[in-house]
Order: C-alpha cells, then sequence, then structure tokens
C-alpha cells in the first residue's frame, strides 16, 4: 500500500511538472528572414504544445495600414494562425509579434517564456530589372530627407512622403496608383525636420507619422497620429524631448508587447562628445516610456534594429565612423540591449583621401542577401567609396566580407528585389555622368544571383540625391522615387518616379463591368494575359473564386461580400495588373447567406457608440469600419461577449460600412454617424 502511495506521488508530480512546462515556439511560416513571402501570406505558428492567444497576434506592416487586421484560428491546439484580411504590398517588411499573453491551453497552461518577435519581406513580382521615366514633379525644398512611400490614406495606392528641412515640414503627395503623385501637402511637424517614420503607433490601423527635429534649441521627436485619409494630427502629436542630435530613428517592437517602440542615437559634437541609444516604448496609443540611456562609443555611422542571432528578439546593430567597426547588441526582449561577446567587425579601408586611419562604415542594409536564413550587413565604406556584403553568423556576428562593390565617389547604397526573382538586389546613387548637372547622381545597379553574388554594377537611371523604392503604379514590380535637390550648377529640386519594366507577357486590365456591383452580381474583366490567374483581390481583399474563359480571355468572379469595394487586382505567374478605376459594391438589404452572421446594430444613427446584438454565439468578432470611398478607417477586435460595444467616435459624420467577422462567418452592415 506504502509503494502504491509514493508512486501517486510521483505521478502526480510529472504530471504537474507537464502541466508548468512553458510552451516554445519551434516553427514559423513565413520564415525568419524571408525576403520573398506571398503577398496573400498567412501568419502560422507552432510551439511545443497546444497553445491559446491566436488573437493576440500583432501583425505591423510599414506600407499598407499599419496594424493589420485577420481571421485568428488555432486555439487549443499547437499551430495558431492568423490570416490578414488584405493582403501585403510587394518588397514591404512585415513584423509579426507574440506576445507573452499567448500561454498553453488549459487551466494550468503557462504563458511564453518572453514574447516573440519575426520580420520577413514580401515578395515582389517578375520584372526585367530595367526601368522607364515617368513624369517629372517640381519640389520647392533644398534639403529633402528620408524619401518614404507608404499608404496614408488606405486607398492601396503609395503615397510619397519627404522631409524638408528648410522650410520645417514635411511634404506629403497622394499617390495615383499609375505611377505618379498629385500636389504637396505641408504638414509643420518639427524644426529642421531630418527624418520621418512611418508607422502604426496607435494600433488602429492607420499610418502615423514620427518626425526627427535638428533644430539645436529645440530638438524633438513628434509623433502626429495620422487619420487614415492622408492627415496627420500635428496639434495631437506625442513630443520626446533630446538632448543631443538624434540619428538613425526605427521604429519596432523590442519588448513583443503587441506596441510599437522608437529607437534612436543621441550624438553629441560638442566637448565633451558622446553617443547613446535611447529606447522610447510604445503603449500602443501613441505615447512612449524613455528607458535609461545606453552608453555607445563615440562616434555614428548608422543603426539598425533586427534578429541578428534568430532567438525572436531585437537586436541592435552599431556602425562607428571613429573606430571604424560594427558592434551588435543583443535584446533581451524588454527594450533592453548588452554588448554581444561576438568581437566587433573592424571596417578596412584603401582609401587615400583625407586622414582616415580606418574605414567610415555606414550601415546600407540588414538583411539576408544569400539565402540562408541568416541576416547580412550591407556596409558602405564612406572613405573608400566600397559596398561590401558581411555574411551573418546567425549568433549576432559576421563573416569576412564576401562581396566587394567599388565605385568612384560612391554615395549610399539601398535594397530593393528588382527582378522580382526572390533575392535581394542592390542600388547605389554615383556622382557621374550628365545627371549631376541636373541636381542629381546617376543610379547603379547591382543584381543579386540569390547567393550574395552580384552582376557588375550598370548606371540604369538618374538624377537623384535619394531615393525610396516600391510599387507607385500597382503592377506588383519594383519602382524607384528619386529625389533630385539643387546644385551648384543647374536644375531645381524635383521628384523623378522611375517605373519598373514588367515581362512582356505580364498582364493588362483595360476594361471591367459593371463599375457600381452587388454582392451577387458577377463582374467581368477584360485585358490581355489573364490566363493562369492565381488571385484576384478587390481593395486588397481576395476574391473566393473567379472563372477565366479561355476563348475570349475574359475574367469573371463574385465581389466579396465583405468589402464595400476597391481596386482590382489580377495576380499571375508573369506579373500583376490593377485597375485604374474603384470597382464599387453595394451590400443588399434582403442578403441571405448560410454563413451570414445573425448580428444587429444598434443606435442607428448613432453619434459614435454602436452595439452589437449578438443573436447567436459567434465568439471573438473583427469589426472592420469603411468610408463611402472604400478606405479602411478603423479597425476594431471584439472579444466574445453577448452585446459587445464599438466606438466610431472622432470619424466625419456620414455613410460607413462595417464589415463584422468570425470564425463562424461574417456580415457587414451601413451605418450612419452623424
Amino acid at each position: 500500500m506504502k509503494q502504491l502511495y509514493y508512486s501517486l506521488i510521483g505521478l502526480f508530480a510529472f504530471t504537474s511538472s507537464l502541466r508548468a512546462q512553458t510552451p516554445t515556439l519551434t516553427t514559423v511560416s513565413p520564415a525568419r528572414q524571408a525576403v520573398n513571402a506571398p503577398r496573400t501570406t498567412a501568419i502560422q505558428c507552432t510551439f511545443s504544445q497546444a497553445v491559446t492567444g491566436a488573437s493576440e497576434i500583432r501583425v505591423f506592416s510599414n506600407r499598407w495600414r499599419g496594424h493589420r487586421t485577420g481571421i485568428a484560428s488555432g486555439d487549443g491546439t499547437a499551430t495558431l494562425k492568423l490570416q490578414p484580411t488584405q493582403v501585403f504590398a510587394p518588397g514591404e517588411q512585415v513584423s509579426v509579434t507574440l506576445p507573452a499573453s499567448v500561454r498553453g491551453a488549459g487551466a494550468t497552461g503557462q504563458a511564453l517564456a518572453n514574447g516573440q518577435v519575426v520580420q520577413f519581406r514580401v515578395a515582389a513580382g517578375p520584372a526585367t530589372g530595367n526601368f522607364t521615366n515617368g513624369a517629372r514633379l517640381g519640389e520647392t525644398g533644398t534639403a529633402l530627407y528620408e524619401p518614404t512611400l507608404a499608404d496614408v490614406n488606405n486607398d492601396g495606392k503609395l503615397d510619397f512622403l519627404v522631409a524638408d528641412a528648410i522650410e520645417s515640414r514635411v511634404n506629403v503627395r497622394l499617390g495615383d496608383g499609375l505611377g505618379s503623385f498629385g500636389a504637396s501637402t505641408y504638414f509643420l511637424t518639427a524644426d529642421n525636420p531630418q527624418g520621418i517614420i512611418v508607422a502604426d503607433f496607435t494600433n488602429d490601423g492607420n499610418l502615423d507619422l514620427a518626425s526627427v527635429a535638428s533644430e539645436p534649441f529645440n530638438r524633438v521627436i513628434n509623433v502626429a497620429p495620422g487619420n487614415g485619409q492622408g492627415s496627420f494630427d500635428v496639434a495631437q502629436a506625442s513630443r520626446l524631448p533630446v538632448t543631443a542630435l538624434p540619428l538613425y530613428t526605427q521604429a519596432a517592437d523590442v519588448n513583443a508587447d503587441g506596441n510599437l517602440d522608437l529607437l534612436f542615437l543621441e550624438y553629441q559634437f560638442s566637448s565633451p562628445a558622446y553617443a547613446v541609444l535611447q529606447v522610447n516604448l510604445g503603449n500602443g496609443k501613441g505615447d512612449f516610456n524613455s528607458l535609461p540611456k545606453l552608453p555607445l562609443d563615440v562616434g555614428y555611422g548608422g543603426l539598425r534594429l533586427a534578429d541578428l542571432n534568430n532567438d525572436g528578439r531585437l537586436d541592435c546593430l552599431v556602425a562607428n565612423s571613429v573606430t571604424g567597426q560594427l558592434k551588435t547588441y543583443l535584446g533581451d526582449g524588454t527594450g533592453a540591449f548588452a554588448l554581444a561577446t561576438t568581437p566587433a567587425l573592424a571596417i578596412p579601408t584603401s582609401a587615400t583621401v583625407g586622414t582616415y586611419p580606418v574605414g567610415q562604415p555606414v550601415i546600407s542594409e540588414v538583411a539576408d542577401f544569400t539565402g540562408d536564413g541568416l541576416l547580412d550587413a550591407l556596409i558602405l565604406d564612406a572613405t573608400a567609396y566600397t559596398l561590401r556584403l558581411y555574411p551573418g553568423t546567425g549568433q549576432g556576428g559576421f563573416g569576412a566580407a564576401i562581396a566587394t562593390l567599388t565605385v568612384p565617389n560612391l554615395r549610399q547604397g539601398f535594397v530593393a528585389d528588382l527582378e522580382g526573382d526572390g533575392d535581394l538586389d542592390i542600388l547605389a546613387t554615383v556622382p557621374t555622368g550628365s545627371y549631376v548637372a541636373q541636381g542629381g547622381y546617376a543610379v547603379s545597379r547591382w543584381l543579386n544571383n540569390g547567393t550574395g553574388s552580384f552582376t557588375a554594377g550598370t548606371p540604369i537611371t538618374g538624377p537623384a540625391t535619394k531615393l525610396a523604392t516600391g510599387d507607385i503604379n500597382n503592377d506588383g514590380t519594383t519602382d524607384i522615387v528619386l529625389v533630385s535637390e539643387v546644385s551648384l550648377d543647374t536644375g531645381s529640386p524635383a521628384i523623378y518616379p522611375r517605373l519598373g519594366q514588367s515581362l512582356a507577357t505580364a498582364p493588362t486590365i483595360t476594361f471591367f463591368s459593371p463599375s457600381l456591383a452587388t454582392s451577387g452580381l458577377l463582374v467581368t474583366v477584360q485585358g490581355t494575359n489573364l490566363t493562369g490567374a492565381t488571385l484576384v483581390l478587390v481593395g486588397g481583399v481576395p476574391v473566393t473564386n473567379f472563372t477565366l474563359d479561355p476563348a475570349t480571355g475574359a475574367l469573371t468572379f463574385l465581389p466579396p461580400s465583405y468589402t464595400p469595394g476597391g481596386l482590382i487586382t489580377v495576380v499571375t505567374p508573369t506579373g500583376t495588373a490593377t485597375s485604374g478605376a474603384r470597382l464599387a459594391i453595394t451590400v443588399l438589404a434582403n442578403r441571405t447567406k448560410a454563413d451570414e452572421l445573425p448580428i444587429q446594430c444598434y443606435p442607428n444613427p448613432t453619434r459614435g457608440l454602436v452595439h452589437l446584438d449578438q443573436l447567436a454565439a459567434t465568439g471573438p468578432l473583427q469589426a472592420d469600419c469603411y468610408n463611402s470611398l472604400g478606405q479602411l478607417v478603423r479597425s476594431i477586435s471584439v472579444s466574445a461577449s453577448p452585446s459587445p460595444t464599438l466606438d466610431l467616435g472622432g470619424l466625419t459624420p456620414g455613410l460607413y460600412t462595417l464589415r463584422l467577422l468570425a470564425n463562424t462567418g461574417s456580415t457587414t452592415r451601413q451605418i450612419l454617424l452623424e
């Protein structure tokens, strides 16, 4: 009997230890550091045991919509999944946070030991790697910084932003989706802004604007909330005072709590000179809490946040122009960083100009250039006019350079997948040829073979002193927007769109009918090379079923009932085509479907608060609110309860479409906001 007693105690202790085990993340898709994730990809995370918390997964985009909404599933299993409502933009970087609130299933389930952050890039469409010239757009500023492409009005078209230091403003041009931009709107965000970051700091699905003021007597970082319609509320901006010159501002979730944080390097030039890393933790509402400053070696040359050792915690790579070194500071997942034990990487130089005894490293990019899943560092030696690629070890360090690109007077390096072949290529500005007289430099191109080996540099376009990359004409390929500032010779500041050349067999859309559809009415799309279509989108939302007529080449589909419409996009293996006009979708009042959620909304009209009367249990809901233009203006996650409430306060009065989505179905309702 005593033996049985002790056996039962041992069994109880064993089962208790099993229940107490902390779940660990074993695999994730897309993979960490991937550079060619599909635009329609779902986020799938597999753990060492059954877990819950799928709705806690946070996905952040840096070009379309910021914080992404989606359908969460998998609670009670070992694999959690989040399928974003809308597709990702070609070439953009995506960050996924698995907060510590994800925990083992059951009453005794343990939380993750620490949150996890996974980053990847989205694939660009196939292209030739060459570019055609778009119309020149005149600018007024003569000191332009940080050209940025992002969709700040949620219409599915990339817009252009640039900091104008002389005028102390940020210039915003809304994109037309065809490869050009409208007139500038000016936002007086900061004195002498020399840096901007576009990200969703308020978790509302609208991109916000952080601008870095470099004025000696008013150094500050202002974070102005975006309204999702192309404007930023400067009057309501959060202010982060800065003591010294702020450089290399970065936005990322360094403490894995599902809110974006702001980090930057502070550098004091005058005696006593110093450099520190400043970490500001975001609260998801646009405000920040500053942590103690981390002292760095005196000097500057760049700062990048990335998971250099693949442990799910973001690390910090710092370049120093005085010591000529790259140093890694490993993150602990709380927002703190410590110098890695791996040796610092010394940057050699062959420069004969100046008196610099070592190379002057400038971080151009940190990404996987070799396809091995480890982050590599592309470093510009500013004294030798050389770009070198250092392969990552996966432990926070880097090996000897495997590629060296030297061009006289090379200025800056940029990275994008120019051919859509799943690897990252290099662009660089070089002051040569006739472009110098136009106020800019030539842009040269080095194509990657997928292993970190590059073709010889070829000048392909110009003029530019700075540039940004992205898909500005919605054909899926990488385009370039050049910024040319005034020079000592001739010319005036301007913006030059350069459109990536699609393959000859790429699809085109010439016509669609009707332009106003209902959820049960077929839409017909006509064009060229639509055969083999693999994906059809309306307003970035995938169409469930579509049909291609082999005789006529026309494509037909039933529009999604849960979106008010948007641009039509057709993706084929040889490219992407997007309509110039939007498809409007009207929801029929008497529509009935087997999976339509039985939910009533009241009051309607309303002044802001909308109550949901769930006539049947539906579980957690995702509520997306669209304005009359089909723009997503607010996203709200609703917990499972009989009568949840949505807050639409702050939106402009008018008619809105409310899309309610759960695992068991969806429904749409029109709401009049007074």
